[in-house]
């Protein structure tokens, strides 16, 4: 009971701050995220046990560049297709049950568009279509947490099929079918209260998030895994680190962003 209330009260908080800062000022949200990309690179970093302290100042120009400057659109899209193809590395990696070890230059490479990369695409995403509009990082939020809380939920009452044994053996098929089921819910719903798109573009971005977010939380659970601990930190009590939390957010965010420009390029 003690775990249920420290992981609901400390999920309160963690949410609480992160849509505060959305709405309240755009260089809040782009500070907290700042903040959130020093911890992912340390709790990451101590799972490889390699501390690189250089990555620590490419946030900072990376953001500049892309985001604040005002941003300039080939190198938003060096951020982000270089962000696409580390995360597909990565669940390539994790597909073909290969072992995530790597060289310390490959660790710099992997840190510096896995999570520097794809929180600067999380950064830019208020800002795809023009300007600044808060909705559209809520609305990936949402999904990402309905995803998330539905997958639990219902694998933990009917789950009996592993996802993927090997790396996480609690996550189930059945799990994840419900997490995409209320994904797609939500999705259909969020035109009603964000608008911004269209209900079935809010779904086929529900689609992407939900499939990557998963696959990001799988690649984070390998990781884990062959470090051989439980959490990636201990920030966030009954949540473990601020890494367990952000996973799916920052695996999915540079497959959002690349479907809503093809999105806003179709229509």
């Amino acid at each position: 009971m003690k775990e249920i209330w420290n992981r609901t009260f400390t999920g309160i908080i963690y949410v609480s701050i992160l849509i505060s800062s959305l709405f309240i000022d755009q260089y809040i949200f782009y500070t907290l995220v700042s903040i959130a990309c020093y911890i992912l690179i340390y709790e990451f970093q101590k799972l490889q046990e390699s501390l690189q302290l250089r990555l620590f100042t490419l946030f900072p120009i990376f953001l500049y560049f892309g985001v604040v400057s005002p941003p300039h659109e080939v190198f938003v899209w060096i951020l982000v297709i270089s962000a696409l193809l580390t995360n597909l590395l990565l669940g390539i990696e994790l597909i073909t049950k290969k072992e995530l070890s790597f060289p310390n230059f490959m660790v710099f490479v992997i840190s510096a568009f896995y999570i520097v990369g794809s929180l600067n695409v999380l950064a830019a995403l208020p800002s795809i279509l023009g300007a600044y509009e808060p909705k559209i990082v809520l609305g990936f939020l949402l999904i990402v947490w309905t995803s998330d809380s539905f997958a639990y939920f219902v694998g933990k009452g009917l789950g009996k099929t592993p996802l993927f044994k090997s790396v996480s053996p609690k996550k189930t098929i059945e799990g994840f079918v419900g997490g995409l089921i209320a994904s797609l819910v939500i999705g259909w719903f969020l035109y009603d209260f964000l608008a911004v798109f269209s209900q079935i573009e809010w779904m086929l971005i529900a689609l992407v998030t939900c499939v990557t977010g998963t696959l990001g939380d799988l690649v984070q659970s390998k990781y884990k895994r062959a470090a051989g601990v439980k959490d990636s930190g201990t920030w966030m009590p009954g949540h473990g680190g601020l890494f367990d939390r952000m996973d799916s957010i920052i695996f999915a965010a540079p497959f959002v962003f690349f479907t809503i420009k093809i999105i806003k390029y179709v229509s």
